[in-house]
């Protein structure tokens, strides 16, 4: 009934036990989805607290982004909301962030299909949100979407683009942006990351590109 944020340190080569990070650890409300700048020193995440003003909703009655810094003793601050406009009455959820600090999300009204939206930082606020083109966005759903580091690919899970499965099975698609900002057709990653059966949940990309990383 319930989702948290959980830190695990390697250590000489093994992981410690999982803990709860101490901006997640209210029961009152759900922490999920967390997403790390490449420089390590702010965190994105989805929560269900309520916005400045706001009274709280029960469940999953706010769904916004918030963001949390890294202090100079290397702990963290306490999460704030970014308001406007990357939050707003819709439901916005699933951070994924570029090295530049453009941040990607998806949006969804109600039970309206959902979408990948993007915002870039500039002069340290981030900018009216665009919708990503039909390409990307077609009349399919797509959810939970990363942003390769260089911002040259992006992989989210979609429901409904091949008709032959059952609607509630979502595959991981990717789609690749080209240096004058074009988008290409989503393209099915294949049984490899997509096994017959399984249906794609979330993932993300190492900050130096690396490694994909997801869940089924």
């Amino acid at each position: 009934n319930r989702a948290t944020i959980m830190v695990t340190r390697n250590v000489d080569g093994r992981w410690t036990e999982p803990t709860v990070v101490p901006f997640a650890s209210d029961p009152d409300f759900n922490f999920l989805e967390p997403c790390m700048s490449t420089d390590g020193e702010r965190l994105f995440f989805l929560s269900t607290l309520p916005p400045a003003g706001e009274k709280s909703k029960r469940g999953w009655g706010h769904q916004n982004i918030w963001i949390v810094d890294r202090q100079a003793d290397g702990s963290w601050g306490q999460p704030y909301d970014p308001g406007y406009p990357i939050n707003t009455p819709d439901q916005e959820y699933f951070p994924s962030v570029t090295r530049q600090g453009t941040i990607y999300f998806t949006r969804s009204s109600g039970g309206a299909t959902s979408a990948i939206f993007r915002s870039p930082l500039v002069d340290g606020k981030y900018s009216q949100p665009e919708k990503l083109p039909s390409s990307v966005n077609g009349p399919w759903s797509i959810h939970n979407a990363c942003i390769a580091p260089d911002e040259s690919y992006l992989i989210g899970c979609v429901n409904g683009k091949d008709t032959t499965l059952p609607k509630n099975l979502a595959r991981y698609y990717i789609s690749f942006q080209t240096s004058t900002g074009v988008w290409s057709e989503l393209i099915d990653m294949g049984e490899m990351i997509n096994p017959p059966g399984s249906t794609a949940l979330s993932s993300s990309i190492s900050p130096d590109g690396r490694f994909f990383f997801f869940s089924l």
